[in-house]
């Protein structure tokens, strides 16, 4: 099954057609990759861009590594 990254990490159905999407697995794996981005810079020398889009690049290219 091919995984684009905006299917939901976490469905939850609640009952009488309504559901709770929450995260998209894309922002399940930025998020994640955020923590470890976070967790090792202890020095502080990244800024907050460069650890958000590094998280978002690794996140991406987790999706693609996923789907070959």
């Amino acid at each position: 099954m091919e995984n684009n990254g905006d299917q939901n990490a976490f469905p939850l159905d609640l009952g009488e057609g309504m559901a709770q999407l929450g995260l998209t697995i894309r922002e399940y794996f930025a998020a994640k990759a955020m923590v470890g981005i976070i967790a090792q810079d202890v020095n502080n020398q990244y800024t907050t861009k460069s650890i958000v889009s590094s998280a978002v690049a690794l996140a991406d290219a987790l999706i693609e590594e996923l789907n070959k």
